[in-house]
């Protein structure tokens, strides 16, 4: 988000004459999508090389691309053995994309397991949590991580090693915590 300061300035060179009010509207119109997509695009490249690696033997499926803007777009972690009754994701909850949240999914049909035992466990190890028929254990993302509909996360998605990092350091926690529990429920 630019300061009073910032907007004021561009305004005025917006409004010095014709050529340079084509160019801030070219900004605002013309090219933002743009900028947005190739910067959650980067950003999502870089972090799927990461989770490979740091991985190592799991399944990691990136489904924000192409449709990176969708509504339930999703980066996932499992385990071959977990088909696709468990995985570990953050995932869209609104579209452009907004609401981010980072959990365990399941499937709707599927009981909690062990009677809700990993959501407490989630709760106590991790953070707290929420649960629903769609997710074993989750929760808004943090540190203005949820919104990627704005400029300040777009800058903190800009900062790649930064927020690499960010989305990892969650994902091997709860890949730590969750994933000997659902090891012994799919078993």
């Amino acid at each position: 988000m630019m300061s009073s300061g910032e907007n004021e300035i561009i305004t005025e060179y917006a409004l010095q004459s014709e050529e340079p009010l084509r160019i801030a509207l070219g900004l605002m119109y013309g090219c933002g999508l743009e900028i947005k997509r190739r910067i959650i695009t980067n950003f999502l490249s870089e972090l799927e090389t990461a989770l490979r690696h740091e991985f190592s033997g799991w399944l990691v499926e990136n489904h924000f691309i192409p449709t990176i803007f969708e509504k339930y777009a999703s980066v996932v972690l499992r385990r071959e053995h977990w088909r696709d009754q468990y995985k570990i994701a953050f995932e869209a909850q609104q579209a452009n994309p907004r609401w981010i949240v980072i959990g365990i999914h399941k499937p709707e049909t599927a009981a909690a397991i062990g009677g809700g035992s990993l959501k407490h466990l989630m709760d106590q190890q991790y953070m707290p949590g929420a649960s629903n028929v769609w997710w074993e254990w989750y929760r808004k993302m943090d540190d203005g991580y949820d919104d990627w509909d704005n400029a300040a996360t777009l800058v903190k998605l800009y900062r790649r090693p930064e927020s690499v990092e960010y989305f990892v350091r969650h994902l091997r926690t709860i890949a730590e915590i969750a994933g000997p529990e659902i090891d012994k429920a799919v078993a």
